[in-house]
């Protein structure tokens, strides 16, 4: 990776220096390395003079630092801009190198080896089982996408849902149905406080009892009656959950029922709490408090309800999923993707999971804004306890999941999105996802008459092309834009910016579309000519990855 092979050279020098006394110690990592927005400022820029300078102006510090810096090796030469920022400029058999090693790795380009040994969890969509996926919630397949980064950083990742199929809003969902079955039997019967509205509970309620003996269901008491629909009735809204996920390509290693968390480690983990020093009751509830997290205004810190049972809370059963993980699974890191309505979750899932023993920084949460439909200037706002809400699947019937899956990430999660249906079910190049798909139809269209014309660059072995001869600023501004996906990568499986893909890709495409206004590939010298073919091929290698990681199609013809 050019970044960190730089920073290495720089670190290098400049604890020379340091030895010298020519600038004063420093932390390695207490200054950052990046990629200039104007190509003119070089191919990186760094910090350290800003971060760094204290009886000096960070200019002249940075000035200083260049006089003493070797160039040669893969540097051809530095330059210092205000207010105190160094440029580097890499010699050109650098970014030929790179081009080359991107021949060779093919799809492993831009695989890192930080997550190897490490095993990931990642429980993403979760969307509760009362009810379809809609659009609004179905944004939390961003997940899979982050565990697809995380496989490619090295790390053995597996992909979770969390069923969330006992508690208050399982109850109220199963009470819903059994109204309907009331009305349905012309019973008379009030609709449940906190029930679910809509046509979809109507029917599911049907569902249940469709194949159901009438005769053994009238001996049933209602008790009876609410946990049957609320067994049979979140199983079949789990398998519509699977489908829907099915259709759009998303996938799942486990599917992890709350129900049994409860029943296999809840008790064991509140058994752990307690006898550390970690609960405290009032007002006959258990509550969980710690030296880090102490709020008994806060009901949700509760573990034990004050009721008869001495029922878990849905906070207490979260916990024992992560002990499960980190205690018996012996895994390094856990990811929540989660609706940004649960922000106030995670302090307290924090303190818990410290409280367990788990290192602070081994929990890692994505919180990502809610999406709303928009179509034409009227916007729909989903809210499924209310019934106003379009169903992913509804969606579906009206655009490719490729479409609703890239259009998903072309916002920084924790940004609201109002999902564009009408751009969405644009077929020209003004979708994005179909701008990028196009510029990699065309370059395999350029491959494909290659190999058909006499006398030109044929599709054989691309790593013995002179890429020395790509020298045009196109040519170089293209290679330049393959050479970042790895740190791409990188930077993404820290921090989970996942909106950085498709906008890669999309910059990937301008950069093509900019590199064909200006020169051909066929039809020039043939040596030139097979020069750029391994260009293409290099674009084509890095983009079908990029849309791999996206998790849509990468066609060769459209």
């Amino acid at each position: 990776m050019l970044k960190e092979d730089l920073r290495k050279y720089l670190v290098k020098e400049l604890k020379e220096m340091a030895q010298k006394g020519i600038i004063s110690d420093f932390e390695e990592n207490d200054f950052q390395l990046e990629r200039p927005r104007e190509e003119k400022h070089g191919d990186f820029s760094t910090n350290f003079a800003l971060k760094q300078a204290k009886d000096e102006t960070p200019f002249y510090l940075a000035t200083k630092i260049k006089e003493h810096l070797k160039v040669g090796a893969f540097i051809s030469k530095t330059d210092v801009v205000h207010p105190g920022f160094i440029n580097f400029h890499f010699i050109k058999e650098v970014y030929s190198g790179e081009l080359y090693s991107i021949l060779e790795k093919r799809e492993n380009y831009g695989n890192l080896e930080k997550g190897t040994g490490k095993n990931v969890s990642i429980d993403y969509l979760s969307a509760n089982p009362t009810g379809p996926v809609h659009i609004g919630n179905a944004r939390g397949i961003i997940g899979y996408n982050i565990a697809n980064v995380l496989e490619k950083s090295g790390y053995k990742v597996t992909k979770e849902f969390w069923i969330n199929d006992i508690g208050g809003q399982a109850e109220r969902f199963a009470r819903t149905l059994y109204y309907w079955y009331q009305v349905g039997e012309g019973i008379e019967a009030t609709f449940p406080e906190g029930g679910y509205p809509g046509k979809y509970y109507e029917e599911l309620s049907n569902k249940v009892v469709q194949p159901l003996d009438k005769t053994k269901l009238s001996g049933l008491s209602e008790e009876e009656l609410i946990e049957m629909f609320r067994k049979s009735g979140l199983k079949l809204s789990v398998e519509g959950i699977k489908n829907t996920m099915e259709k759009i390509g998303v996938h799942f290693d486990k599917w992890v029922s709350q129900e049994f968390i409860q029943t296999r480690f809840t008790d064991e983990t509140f058994e752990y709490l307690n006898t550390h020093g970690y609960t405290q009751e009032k007002d006959g509830a258990v509550w969980f408090i710690s030296k880090d997290f102490q709020d008994f205004e806060d009901k949700e810190s509760v573990l034990k309800k004050s009721d008869q049972k001495g029922t878990y809370t849905y906070f207490m059963d979260d916990i024992a999923y992560h002990w499960a993980r980190f205690k018996k699974e012996n895994i390094d890191i856990f990811v929540d993707v989660l609706g940004s309505n649960h922000h106030g979750h995670l302090p307290r899932m924090k303190a818990a999971l410290k409280a367990i023993g788990v290192p602070e920084n081994n929990l890692k949460h994505v919180l990502y804004q809610y999406v709303r439909l928009k179509k034409g200037d009227e916007i729909t706002r989903m809210a499924k306890r209310e019934g106003t809400y379009v169903t992913a699947d509804d969606v579906l019937a009206q655009i490719p999941a490729d479409v609703l899956k890239f259009f998903f990430l072309l916002r920084a999660p924790d940004s609201h999105l109002d999902f564009d249906l009408e751009l969405a079910k644009d077929t020209s190049d003004k979708n994005p996802l179909y701008y990028v798909q196009y510029s990699l139809a065309r370059m395999h269209g350029i491959k494909r008459q290659a190999s058909a014309s006499d006398g030109q660059a044929k599709e054989t072995d691309y790593k013995d092309a002179n890429l020395t001869l790509l020298t045009e600023p196109e040519e170089i501004s293209l290679i330049k834009k393959l050479t970042a996906f790895p740190e791409i990568i990188d930077e993404v499986g820290e921090n989970f910016q996942i909106q950085r893909l498709p906008y890669y890709a999309v910059d990937l495409a301008n950069g093509l579309h900019s590199f064909y206004e200006k020169h051909r590939v066929l039809n020039v010298e043939e040596e030139l000519s097979a020069s750029r073919l391994a260009l293409l091929e290099a674009v084509i290698i890095v983009m079908k990855e990029v849309l791999r990681l996206i998790g849509v199609d990468a066609p060769e013809k459209m």
